[in-house]
């Protein structure tokens, strides 16, 4: 079954969203999202706190993504046990099988309002809905606020969704700024934000399907993008120039270089047993538990969002 995007309830009290379809046996990586309040977490302005059920979680994955990395495994102090690291993946958060309490796959769950919404963003990105259904908090709580994560299945629908994104995002209306530049994979309609999650069907092959073999890193790689692929999903999968791949596990690169891009970034080299799409086994990789770093050049923005 797809693995990518599953929220977990833990034995203990956490939620914890996977990330990726490749998954190491018995365990399954990603971050945790929500935990329990504690009176320590309202001294840190980033997070921000959520309703599930009866009790106050404190939503860490805004640590992740805006503030360092120590900051959110200090927070996380109290599920320290699932603090994992190896050489593909960095540090990260490893939940056992044996942890999960619960699992909340993404399903179609919406309501009049988000309904109408969705189908007419569909007809506008050429997306079928019935590849589509909601992920995110909504499983959790029940309620969509003014956000909808939305998964979109397949190759076919996702390079729908990406081409005429890039058309639509072109017009104000439908932009959000994020990292000082318009979001690639985000758009407004109606008062409501769109976050689109791309998932691969079951039938659908890999770009590499088994761990590749860490060789070295971090290096600076500068190269030029020949070929999104991939972008969309997670890893994102670019091809390069150079004839290597550049996989990507952090989530602000889904979609963000083009064709013709350059980049520069740090990443590590593995080898790749095996994928249908590689010139050469040496690629690229930034993985999942290493800092969030700019790949592109040049920002597209200022700091202020102009």
């Amino acid at each position: 079954m797809t693995l990518d995007q599953l929220i977990l309830e833990t034995v203990d009290g956490g939620y914890f969203t996977t990330i990726g379809n490749l998954q190491k046996p018995g365990i399954l990586i990603g971050l945790m999202v929500y935990i329990p309040l504690e009176d320590r977490h309202l001294a840190e302005p980033v997070i921000k706190t959520k309703l599930i059920g009866e009790r106050k979680y404190a939503k860490m994955s805004t640590l992740w993504h805006w503030h360092s990395h120590q900051a959110y495994f200090h927070y996380l102090s109290k599920f320290s046990h699932y603090f994992y690291e190896d050489n593909f993946f960095g540090k990260v958060i490893a939940i056992p099988e044996e942890a999960v309490k619960r699992r909340f796959p993404p399903r179609q769950l919406a309501d009049r309002l988000t309904n109408s919404v969705l189908e007419k963003s569909c007809t506008l990105l050429g997306i079928d809905i019935n590849n589509t259904a909601q992920t995110g908090s909504i499983l959790l709580t029940g309620r969509n606020g003014f956000d909808i994560d939305l998964a979109v299945y397949g190759r076919k629908d996702v390079m729908n969704l990406v081409k005429n994104l890039k058309t639509i995002l072109q017009e104000s209306e439908y932009q959000e700024i994020r990292y000082h530049r318009v979001h690639q994979k985000m758009m407004r309609m109606n008062g409501l934000l769109i976050d689109f999650f791309p998932l691969y069907k079951d039938s659908e092959e890999l770009p590499f399907s088994t761990f590749p073999e860490y060789m070295d890193g971090p290096l600076k790689v500068e190269d030029v993008i020949s070929d999104e692929y991939d972008s969309a999903f997670t890893p994102s999968v670019y091809k390069l120039k150079s004839g290597r791949l550049l996989i990507s596990y952090q989530m602000g690169h889904k979609l963000l270089l083009r064709e013709g891009d350059k980049l520069s970034v740090k990443a590590h080299e593995v080898k790749l047993s095996e994928s249908p799409i590689h010139q050469e086994n040496t690629a690229y990789l930034i993985r999942l538990g290493d800092e969030w770093e700019d790949p592109t050049e040049e920002k597209r923005f200022s700091e202020d969002g102009t």
